[in-house]
């Protein structure tokens, strides 16, 4: 075995450093809206820094390190200097059983005071033979990349919950995306674990804030959303409360008509299937009423029944017939709220057969749903 190779990797910290964020109790503005921005963000909130290097093949031996820890403070003003010094400073040192053959993967970690990884930095090598002496490659020691993480937390107060609305290009909703809140009872501080692939695209981050009474007890919430986009500074958007009434309509149903008159028209009608809609007359005094009604197809109706509405009471119908030849019936009415409901020489709603009738019923040729056989 050759004497243990001393490894001293200089990781290069590829970072960008924009202005300052503070972290405000229900924000007006969120770091959310471009990976500079995100990237800002994280810096301020670095506090360990650790590496690791690993090897299935991997020996223990008397000074190797393949292991370290550090704590960092940025104090409002992180460094890439700084960044890049803690790993320079902090050499890994290991055996491998077969120098030639054996894959060695190196692990940079920069993680918040709570544990979430903010920037990470990796690579693997097979080791290389210069003069006799096994190094790392070039490639390994002078160009490892660093990478945000996958989530940047972003602390709110009173936060609750969180989504993305992602959008297209003409702001249409693509899709929802929830989000991790991690909630500290304590402080009601809620940390955002907002995914940094989706910075810049087009879109909202909606955030759930609650609102809690004198114990603590969460007793409402409300949603406030801030921009996704570039150069936006993620920015609360202005909302707009809308308030609106809604007229059901039950015209294919009831419909009201107006006395003396009641002639019901243009009831839908194909080859004699269609619903006659009830009718509902309001009389104001004694009068005669005169009835008709007619399909869309022209068929006049034969009859109605007229039902008058009494509060408590559940009156019987009252039919009546129309004399061939005749379209209209005259009625006298004494005042009240009344159902109509008139009768057909052919119209009926069309025939729903069940499930097994279509498979072992319907010969070749025979009528089909809604149709007269």
């Amino acid at each position: 075995m050759k004497t243990k190779t001393i490894i001293s990797m200089v990781i290069a910290v590829a970072v960008c450093i924009a202005s300052a964020f503070t972290v405000s109790a229900q924000s007006k503005s969120l770091p959310i809206d471009s990976l500079a921005a995100a990237v800002s963000h994280n810096l301020q909130l670095v506090r360990h820094v650790y590496g690791q290097l690993s090897s299935s093949s991997l020996l223990n031996t008397n000074g190797s390190k393949t292991y370290w820890y550090m704590s960092y403070n940025p104090n409002g003003v992180p460094k890439q200097s700084d960044l890049v010094a803690m790993v320079v400073t902090n050499p890994f040192s290991f055996l491998v059983a077969r120098p030639s053959n054996d894959w060695v993967n190196v692990n940079i970690s920069y993680d918040s005071v709570e544990g979430y990884q903010l920037f990470w930095a990796g690579t693997g090598f097979y080791l290389v033979q210069s003069n006799g002496v096994w190094q790392v490659p070039a490639y390994a020691s002078t160009n490892l990349q660093n990478w945000i993480g996958y989530y940047e937390p972003i602390a709110e107060k009173n936060a609750v919950g969180a989504r993305l609305n992602l959008r297209d290009a003409n702001g249409n909703l693509l899709q929802n995306l929830y989000l991790q809140v991690n909630w500290n009872n304590d402080t009601h501080i809620g940390t955002i674990l907002h995914l940094t692939q989706y910075n810049g695209q087009h879109g909202e981050m909606v955030v759930t804030y609650g609102q809690f009474d004198q114990y603590g007890n969460q007793t409402n919430s409300y949603d406030a959303a801030f921009t996704l986009e570039e150069d936006k500074g993620g920015v609360a958007i202005v909302s707009t409360s809308v308030k609106t009434g809604i007229t059901p309509s039950w015209n294919n149903l009831l419909m009201v008509l107006q006395p003396p008159n009641v002639a019901l028209t243009n009831v839908p009608s194909n080859n004699h299937i269609g619903t006659s809609p009830l009718v509902e007359v309001t009389v104001t005094n004694t009068m005669i009423v005169n009835f008709s009604a007619k399909t869309t197809e022209g068929e006049n109706a034969n009859g109605f029944t007229i039902k008058l509405l009494q509060s408590g009471m559940d009156l019987p119908v009252v039919p009546y017939v129309m004399p061939q030849g005749v379209n209209s019936l005259g009625v006298e009415l004494a005042p009240g709220i009344y159902h109509i409901d008139f009768t057909w020489p052919q119209l009926g709603p069309g025939q729903i057969y069940p499930w097994w009738y279509y498979n072992n019923s319907v010969p070749v040729g025979s009528a089909g749903v809604g149709e007269k056989g």
